[in-house]
């Protein structure tokens, strides 16, 4: 079996963007994928395989002429609405074999199997002809992948958590918690409005006045760096954060001034998370960041997607339909030590099914990656 030598990953390359305080806009946000989440399975990838080239997504030929084999960081992108034409041709312009790792399926009004882009299909059949198999978010996106026609997938979760190397996070337990510990996050896209529970917990982190880490909540973020804002665009700001957060547009600004956090550097997300003991929200990459960081943490799941990833990550979790948001969020009582037990237990499953995925395609794991506590200078104690 051909093992690839030089790897192109295409991915999210966070140590290659520079925002500035003040300064922050529509673009950046979309350098990131329209979410800062991305960079962090992005950067396992770009960090944990051997002799790996960072790319990104608008790569040109020369970026990529020493290399034999790409290799895509991917996401939800089985979906009705995203369509990848313009980096499917590119891909086939180089005529190397591509590797997809961790795409997941998103379903729209119930419905499994809606027709997909011609781009995302070209995609698919190009990774699935081209190399020995697809690496798949969980058994639901295998079971959707499956009735597109794709049968060579592998559930293996996100490579994110490989981050963390051989060793499962050492997660640092409190028996004394505090708000003032807590981080919180939920889940709203750009100029979007959130659902119902979403709201409930951007009320909730604005009551218990804790941090919450912002990652695609395009309007919050012009509050946090202070930018100006399109004012044709003012009336639907002032909407969507006085209704998310349930009070006044100035007080909402001040809340955001404060507590509000964006990160456009994995390893700063990462040193952040380690000054806090807890995280909670709905938000996935949020949560595994917490436990990269050794931050214990709790995903709330919401869709099937969520889900999917916590149940074949083995991730701490709650569901949505175990929260009343009729009463006061009891944040305390979902400092669950069990359900972290669980996570430090199945790790190295998660951790060998991947291995075995790299092999199976032809990927070389660094053999000098020994986490992120030493790879990126971090102390996790």
């Amino acid at each position: 079996m051909i093992m690839y030598k030089r790897p192109a990953v295409l991915g999210i390359d966070s140590s290659s963007k520079n925002i500035a305080s003040k300064a922050f806009t529509e673009r950046m946000l979309q350098d990131f994928g329209n979410n800062t989440g991305n960079m962090i399975f992005s950067e396992s990838l770009f960090t944990v395989l051997q002799d790996a080239k960072r790319c990104e997504f608008h790569f040109s030929p020369k970026d990529i002429e020493d290399c034999d084999v790409i290799v895509i960081a991917a996401a939800n992108w089985v979906n009705p609405y995203s369509d990848f034409s313009t980096l499917t041709a590119r891909i086939e312009a180089t005529g190397l074999p591509v590797i997809i790792c961790g795409i997941g399926a998103q379903i729209y009004d119930g419905n499994m199997l809606a027709p997909l882009k011609p781009g995302t299909t070209r995609l698919l059949k190009l990774a699935s002809e081209s190399s020995r198999a697809i690496s798949v978010r969980g058994e639901f996106s295998c079971e959707v992948l499956n009735g597109y026609g794709i049968k060579n997938v592998v559930p293996t979760g996100c490579p994110s958590l490989l981050l963390s190397g051989q060793r499962v996070p050492s997660l640092r337990l409190t028996t004394e918690l505090r708000i003032s510990d807590i981080v919180m996050h939920g889940t709203r896209h750009l100029y979007s409005r959130a659902k119902d529970f979403q709201n409930y917990l951007y009320k909730e982190a604005f009551r218990l006045n804790t941090d919450i880490i912002l990652q695609s909540e395009l309007v919050d973020m012009f509050c946090v760096y202070d930018s100006l804002i399109d004012q044709s665009k003012a009336a639907l700001f002032e909407e969507i954060l006085t209704v998310t957060y349930g009070a006044d547009i100035s007080t909402v600004k001040n809340y955001l001034r404060c507590h509000g956090i964006v990160h456009t550097s994995f390893i700063e997300w990462i040193r952040y998370l380690m000054l806090k003991k807890f995280c909670i929200g709905s938000r996935v990459h949020g949560t595994i960041a917490s436990l990269l960081s050794g931050t214990p943490a709790v995903l709330i799941t919401h869709d099937t997607r969520t889900e999917e990833l916590a149940i074949q990550m083995s991730l701490p979790f709650i569901r949505q339909s175990e929260i009343d948001c009729s009463r006061p969020l009891d944040i305390f009582s979902y400092y669950d030590i069990s359900k972290f037990d669980k996570f430090t237990i199945h790790y190295s499953r998660y951790y060998n099914s991947f291995l075995h995925f790299f092999e199976s395609v032809g990927l070389q794991v660094d053999k000098n990656f020994n986490g992120i506590h030493s790879k990126l200078g971090l102390a996790l104690v």
